[in-house]
């Protein structure tokens, strides 16, 4: 797993590259925490190279969620792709995380 970090103005956009699954949470969870505890207050994950996602990247993106808030901060997701969409909508993360389309719309919604 390669996680890809940038911002733009006060925003954070954080790139998952691969799969999400076991062995790459302990990277993913740590860059994300990571993120958070250096300040982050909008923080956009960017989906749109991420392959697979397991039940315990679920886990780290609701766990990720909880620090934001905890911080007053704002998590956001972009550019799911078909597949994890799905697996979004059966666990539905879009009553817990705002989904946008592109990471354009996404950033001009945080901005």
């Amino acid at each position: 797993m390669k996680i890809e970090k940038r911002t733009e103005g006060d925003i954070t956009i954080l790139q998952p590259v691969g799969r999400l699954d076991g062995s790459g949470i302990p990277e993913f969870s740590a860059s994300l925490n990571r993120t958070i505890q250096e300040g982050a207050k909008k923080l956009i994950l960017d989906f749109s190279r991420m392959d697979y996602m397991s039940s315990a990247g679920i886990r780290t993106l609701i766990e990720g969620n909880k620090n934001m808030t905890a911080k007053k901060g704002l998590l956001v997701f972009c550019s799911v792709n078909k597949d994890l969409n799905e697996l979004f909508e059966v666990v539905q993360l879009g009553k817990i995380f705002k989904i946008y389309k592109s990471e354009f719309d996404a950033l001009e919604a945080l901005m």
